[in-house]
């Protein structure tokens, strides 16, 4: 028979090439013609070489087409993510008044970037869905209420919530609804994560107006000594006293504490670091009421606490003693202020080489005092209860001297203290102190470490003095503490006050720690940003797999959102007929009726076509992947 070139000329027109016949032959081919035929002219006798050429370009316009808008989506939405981390990072630190982004304000911006990202995670889950949901039934049978499941997810949350009364145990409905729900917390969350606050800058600052004063306990004097005699009882306290009955009297007032030094009203703070401060430790030890020995000034001799008491108790007085009670120790006894104030040195012999004063130094030595209390509480109180030990507490409390390195503050007007380090101070009374040869050397002055001592040593005079006699009456004022945190906060006030507050203090110009505040600024915890933004991978990489392993299995055909394929595909007669009259009731009915309807997808037995039929009455749709 003789071919006619007419043939050739209706290859364009004819339906998918062989497709009836490439049913009936094998459904199994990869190939999408029939190869049957002759050169009489029977069968379709396509030219092989062109229809190879025409299967590449329509299977990379193909490939183009179904890929274009996923793959747009998957770098908008990297790019998205990185913005907003990117603006997190540059914002951190930044004035919230001041600080724009692209010209926005970045709260703006954030919600801005955040909107746009779930926009784009939302459609790239649509098109994921909607690609499973061919492959889903494609490869096995289901309800046919699945489908409306698939496609209501497919498009949003709205539609993700329509589809959970059709909700089965299906791994990719079940992600697909926890993805649409939790993108709706990410713009809150974003938002919430943009912390501002204040911040504290501190520099060290040496103005010369930077000054405080203070006094040297280590290098200056700070005592009357009688150079004529070089006796050690000659030292009867420090200069200045007042100063110490002014730390008393500001420690039983509870008064701020005062510091002679400037800090700039716009600060928040200033701090004096490392101030040599000295302070007195009270080691205190219970004794008896009944034995132990105190000197008695009015009388100037030594008596036991309870002679004392008994004999200011008689009739003779109005009132009696008066709690917390402060007595000098008996070892104190020709040590008193009055004591050191009535002694007269004898003028040494012309020249001669001092010797030492045995007397002299047994008037020198620890300092101590005893303290009657209404037991251990600083109350002020009268009493008569004498010898009452659950009433009445007996101490005798040494002094022992430190030097504390401390930290002197100043908040808003307000002054304070932070003590950093507390080193002892040695008292050495036989060679140094108590020692008059020594003393009259130029070893009292030059000697390291003399001066501090003997300037350790006046202070614990002055203080004794202040407390014992008590010459202003200022304990008449209640405290409501414990006798150990009043005789702390005692030392602690009264030698603050005297080292910052004595008229012979001297200006020190430094270094001061200047504290101010920063305006505004946003405080942005990489910890907090980042797990935000890369979250949002975990949708983007789950519905991008999705996609592709839905697009693989429907052998890269994309059908997609598609209502036309769906009309085009319908439903088998048989599956039709299970679903006859429901489509005049609503949807909810509807769907009701389809989970009682098992479908798959494949070609008709009788005619090959794609449709959704009753899995007794579809074949597999034949492989015609090209060269996806």
């Amino acid at each position: 028979m003789e071919s006619s070139p007419h043939h050739y000329d209706n290859v364009e027109t004819i339906r998918p090439p062989s497709y009836e016949h490439s049913i009936h032959e094998s459904r199994s081919s990869f190939s999408t013609y029939s190869d049957s035929g002759s050169s009489s002219g029977e069968g379709l006798p396509h030219p092989p070489e062109k229809m190879i050429e025409t299967n590449e370009r329509i299977s990379t316009r193909t490939l183009f087409d179904t890929s274009f808008l996923p793959v747009f989506n998957i770098i908008a939405t990297l790019g998205l993510i990185a913005g907003i981390i990117i603006v997190y990072t540059k914002a951190n630190g930044q004035s919230v008044d001041n600080h724009t982004q692209a010209n926005l304000p970045i709260p703006v911006l954030i919600s801005l970037l955040v909107s746009l990202v779930i926009l784009f995670i939302g459609g790239g889950i649509g098109y994921a869905v909607s690609e499973y949901k061919w492959a889903r039934f494609q490869s096995k049978a289901g309800k046919l209420a699945l489908l409306d499941a698939y496609d209501a997810c497919s498009r949003g949350v709205g539609g993700a919530i329509r589809a959970i009364p059709a909700l089965r145990l299906d791994a990719v409905l079940i992600a697909t609804i926890i993805f649409y729900l939790g993108t709706i917390v990410i713009g809150p969350a974003a938002q919430g994560i943009l912390h501002t606050q204040k911040y504290e800058v501190c520099t060290e600052d040496r103005d010369t107006d930077n000054i405080m004063r203070k006094l040297d306990f280590i290098d200056t004097t700070l005592y009357e000594f009688d150079t004529t005699s070089k006796d050690p009882r000659s030292i009867k306290g420090v200069n200045d006293y007042f100063n110490i009955q002014l730390g008393l009297r500001h420690f039983y007032a509870e008064s701020p504490l005062f510091i002679s030094a400037t800090c700039p009203p716009t600060a928040l703070n200033c701090t004096y670091p490392n101030i040599d401060i000295p302070y007195i430790n009270f080691d205190c030890k219970t004794t008896d009421f009944a034995t132990q020995k105190i000197v008695d000034l009015t009388n100037n001799n030594v008596t036991t606490v309870q002679d004392y008491w008994h004999n200011v108790t008689s009739e003779t007085y109005t009132l009696p003693p008066r709690l917390p009670a402060f007595f000098y120790s008996s070892s104190m006894y020709n040590r008193t202020y009055y004591d050191l104030n009535n002694l007269t040195f004898p003028f040494p012999l012309g020249t001669e080489r001092p010797v030492l004063d045995a007397d002299a130094r047994r008037s020198v030595g620890d300092v101590s005092m005893v303290v009657l209390s209404k037991g251990d509480t600083f109350e002020n109180v009268y009493s008569t209860e004498y010898g009452k030990t659950e009433i009445m507490k007996v101490r005798e409390c040494t002094f022992r001297p430190y030097l504390n390195k401390t930290d002197l503050y100043s908040v808003r007007g307000t002054f304070g203290f932070n003590i950093k380090s507390s080193d002892p101070v040695p008292m050495d009374y036989d060679n140094k102190i108590g020692n008059n040869v020594y003393l009259a050397s130029s070893k009292r002055t030059d000697e390291k470490g003399t001066t501090l001592m003997l300037n350790i040593y006046a202070l614990q005079l002055s203080m004794i003095r202040a407390i014992v006699l008590d010459e202003e009456g200022v304990k008449d004022i209640f405290l409501n503490m414990t006798m150990d945190q009043a005789l702390h906060k005692m030392s602690n006030r009264v030698s603050i006050t005297y080292t910052l507050e004595s008229p012979k203090s001297y200006n020190f110009p430094g270094p001061r720690v200047l504290c101010t505040e920063t305006e505004m600024l946003y405080s942005l915890n990489p910890s907090a940003y980042l797990p935000l933004a890369l979250c949002l991978l975990i949708p983007l990489i789950w519905w991008t797999v999705t996609w592709i392993v839905s697009l693989y299995k429907v052998n890269g055909i994309s059908r997609g959102h598609s209502q036309v394929a769906l009309l085009v595909s319908g439903l088998s007669p048989s599956a039709r007929d299970k679903m006859r009259g429901t489509i005049h009731e609503n949807q909810y009915a509807t769907m009701k009726a389809a989970t009682t309807v098992d479908v798959k997808f494949g070609e008709r037995r009788s005619d090959g076509h794609p449709t959704f039929g009753l899995p007794q009455e579809v074949e597999p749709v034949g492989v015609r992947r090209m060269s996806f």
